[in-house]
């Protein structure tokens, strides 16, 4: 039997039982919380109390872990279950998304690449926020989709109430509808004042009850989560949505003051020749916030296994990235294949762009790419299977599925035996 027979056997549910099984596998390695999974189960186990000390953090993550852990316990399993579940989710809709604009073949060969992805596969395999988001981000792609875009803005909402980053797929969606679609031809006010009023209200009124119930607490500077003791002074309480996103926007990661001074950042843009530099903790006056991130920084390197540290398929992003943007220039500028390559090319610009203006103000790791990943990924396997020989398109596609699986093995699973 030829591989490509091979191939066509495997369908989308091997996929997901293949990445169940990997998962398992490894979720139990560390039994003790790793690197910002002490920070989001801090805020958790606060708000099991009815208390909320961390405004300019979304409380939708720890919406998500309740059920898991009213049903198994506040330990490791109930923790990962709940990313591991939403992580298979991602890999589903990801694939019925890629469908929409590309060949079955290519969705489900995308599908596996981005399993295999280190980042992807480690961020849903802790308690951490960005695969929540990927997967309502991706849903709110696929239902934009197929039309149903009060669905789209639904999700979004929702997907808003755990990250910022939820912002990225709704500029994708609307540079995507502008370039595609051109809907001044058939404009509708109607229908945009729904989709802006359903947008607002998924987000604005779960966090309104949110705030009128925990009436979360605010402080001159940020909440120490790694400590009981030099607290810093409580100065207020949240009572609203408004007051909610002005200590969010103001007083969170998105604002210099409350991250350490100093002109070195954690500036990990992991495509482009930019030189990697650590952030500057030789400071004459302390802050509380500064003593809180020398005391993160001292954990993150240490701990041997904290996904901060190198869990990146660097080879694989470098060449995607490199070989798909002047691709999709190319495709662009010729008017050719253009969902597909204004959908790559505005994924590319959407997720990845920000944070290369997010260094200037605040440390950026390598683990923001992973919102950039599927995208790349989705470039790479268009270029391959433009490809107009049959044999060298196989032995092309075959290679980079090697090249996935050997890094996958070499730098996660078997670091956990070790």
């Amino acid at each position: 039997m030829q591989i490509s027979q091979y191939y066509n056997k495997i369908g989308i549910l091997h996929v997901i039982l293949v990445s169940i099984i990997l998962h398992a596998f490894v979720i139990s390695q560390p039994p003790e919380q790793v690197g910002d999974e002490s920070i989001f189960l801090t805020i958790f186990r606060m708000l099991q109390t009815g208390v909320d000390h961390t405004p300019y953090q979304m409380p939708g993550l720890s919406f998500l872990l309740f059920p898991s852990v009213e049903i198994f316990g506040d330990y490791w399993f109930s923790w990962r279950a709940t990313s591991v579940f939403f992580g298979i989710l991602f890999l589903f809709v990801l694939y019925h998304t890629i469908k929409k604009i590309t060949t079955e073949k290519n969705a489900l060969f995308v599908t596996v690449l981005v399993s295999l992805d280190i980042t992807i596969f480690v961020h849903s395999s802790l308690f951490l926020r960005d695969i929540p988001v990927m997967f309502f981000g991706t849903f709110a792609i696929y239902m934009y989709f197929t039309k149903k875009y009060y669905l789209t803005a639904l999700l979004l909402g929702f997907a808003a109430l755990i990250k910022e980053s939820a912002l990225f797929f709704l500029i994708l969606i609307i540079a995507y509808h502008l370039i595609i679609t051109r809907p001044w031809k058939n404009y509708s006010v109607k229908h945009t004042v729904f989709f802006v009023l359903i947008l607002s209200g998924s987000f604005l009124i779960p966090l309104w009850i949110y705030d009128v119930i925990v009436n979360p607490n605010v402080y001159d500077e940020r909440y120490n989560y790694y400590t009981t003791s030099d607290h810093p002074k409580l100065i207020g309480r949240v009572t609203n949505p408004l007051e909610h996103l002005k200590v969010y926007l103001f007083g969170g990661y998105l604002i210099s003051d409350t991250l350490p001074i100093g002109n070195n950042h954690f500036l990990i843009n992991t495509v482009l020749p930019i030189s990697k530099s650590e952030p500057n903790l030789e400071i004459d006056t302390e802050s509380h916030t500064q003593r809180i991130y020398k005391e993160m920084y001292k954990i993150t390197k240490i701990i041997k296994t904290s996904w901060i540290l190198s869990y990146s398929n660097y080879p694989i992003w470098i060449i995607s990235f490199w070989v798909t943007v002047p691709y999709m220039v190319f495709n662009v500028a010729k008017n050719k294949h253009m969902k597909q390559s204004v959908y790559v090319s505005f994924g590319i610009v959407t997720m990845f762009a920000p944070y290369i203006f997010i260094a200037i103000f605040r440390p950026t790791f390598a683990y923001y790419f992973i919102y950039t990943i599927p995208f790349i990924i989705l470039g790479i396997v268009l270029v391959l299977d433009s490809i107009q020989y049959g044999k060298i398109k196989l032995i092309a596609k075959s290679t980079l599925l090697v090249f996935a699986i050997i890094l996958f093995v070499i730098s996660f699973p078997l670091k956990l035996l070790m």
